[in-house]
């Protein structure tokens, strides 16, 4: 009995850490496409009053893109890590998974919706990352309801 509960007690402290490294991971990941979005249209001010762009130019361009098209990368794997690999078996751990990622989009639309009135960057770019996640999470939560369902019918028959 006593082992049970340090066991218990391990695991939860597991999937605490693993929490917080996965909301502070996507808050990196997120924060820094942000910064390094707002670089690039700074950069492209800067480009569009040059007439002949030179090679050096174009491959910084290029480089900008690729990092930012990165970092977007990073966020969505992430969310598709937790979602299929995490808590895929656990029940109540989707719907915590599910109910944290609500809590963090929202917080994340939220912040970008105050930060465009400071930037110059437009909501879409600064909300683009959220986009494919969030609407991986939409049938996440239908699923999540089906079985929910399926279950309470399977016990009151």
């Amino acid at each position: 009995m006593e082992q049970a509960k340090k066991y218990k007690e391990i695991t939860n402290r597991k999937s605490t850490l693993v929490r917080y490294f996965y909301v502070g991971a996507m808050l990196l990941f997120y924060l820094s496409y942000i910064l390094l979005e707002n670089y690039r249209h700074h950069q492209s001010e800067k480009w569009k009053s040059i007439n002949n762009l030179t090679l050096q130019d174009v491959q910084a361009i290029q480089q900008l893109a690729y990092w930012n098209t990165v970092l977007e990368s990073l966020f969505i794997g992430l969310f598709l890590i937790g979602a299929l690999f995490l808590y895929k078996k656990n029940r109540e751990k989707l719907i915590y998974f599910i109910v944290l990622n609500i809590c963090l989009f929202a917080f994340l639309f939220i912040m970008s919706y105050i930060l465009s009135f400071f930037v110059q960057l437009p909501i879409g770019n600064l909300t683009q990352p959220l986009l494919i996640p969030t609407f991986i999470l939409v049938p996440l939560m239908f699923y999540s309801s089906f079985i929910s369902l399926k279950q309470r019918l399977g016990r009151s028959i």
